[in-house]
């Protein structure tokens, strides 16, 4: 994924650096001195992704009509906070305008290389998630990939879920402002799907500790 790398660790989460991350950090830091939990330019713990198919029904948005590869971690203190948001709409990356675009494969590629051992997808309508799986099977960035996909059919029980945990949920402004105006809209974005997902995974789907006094779920039962 553009700007993002990552290694597992061996109590089952992973690390995250890049310039995603430096970014997040400079940001946290100018906005609070102190804020950001971790000791340097990384993100470290129970990483998650989700990954929404585009909507071709929402048509003011823009690249909010993409689909939605969403990257989030649940930090020390047990908050959700959303590393990053990238969206695609096409499954293998090349050369579009002029523009070299990455596609969603690469993206799941990236994602399960690193050791993400939970990634949610959109499965509400069985018919597109099987056409767009069906795609991400056959290009060559995954075809040798085992993916930890786990489909999620009921959206509007994770955007519920979303609403519930949202003091928990740490989203950079930017995805913020672009979200909310979508809600003004009436529209329920792809990259709103993709956070309401992880929400959703975080809440009834606890990693295994390795460390029994580790709480970071508490907040989250």
């Amino acid at each position: 994924m553009i700007g993002l790398t990552g290694f597992a660790l061996s109590d089952g989460g992973v690390c995250l650096s890049g310039d995603v991350v430096v970014e997040r950090m400079a940001a946290d830091e100018a906005y609070k001195k102190g804020s950001w939990p971790w000791s340097n330019a990384f993100m470290q713990g129970d990483v998650r992704a989700a990954v929404a198919w585009p909507d071709r029904e929402i048509k003011s948005g823009g690249d909010m009509a993409n689909g939605c590869v969403a990257v989030a971690v649940l930090d020390p203190a047990g908050d959700m906070r959303v590393v990053t948001m990238q969206s695609y709409d096409l499954v293998s990356t090349g050369m579009v305008g002029g523009v070299m675009r990455e596609g969603l494969a690469v993206m799941l590629r990236d994602l399960t290389s690193w050791g993400i051992r939970q990634i949610s997808v959109q499965s509400d309508d069985a018919k597109q998630a099987e056409s767009w799986w069906a795609m991400v099977r056959k290009d060559p960035a995954c075809t040798a990939k085992r993916m930890p996909v786990d489909g999620v059919g009921e959206i509007d029980r994770a955007l519920t879920v979303f609403r519930e945990m949202a003091t928990r949920i740490i989203t950079p402004r930017a995805y913020a402002t672009a979200m909310e105006q979508a809600d003004a809209r009436g529209e329920v974005t792809p990259a709103k799907k993709a956070l309401a997902m992880l929400a959703l995974s975080y809440k009834f789907q606890q990693q295994r500790r390795v460390r029994p006094e580790d709480t970071r779920w508490q907040g989250w039962n």
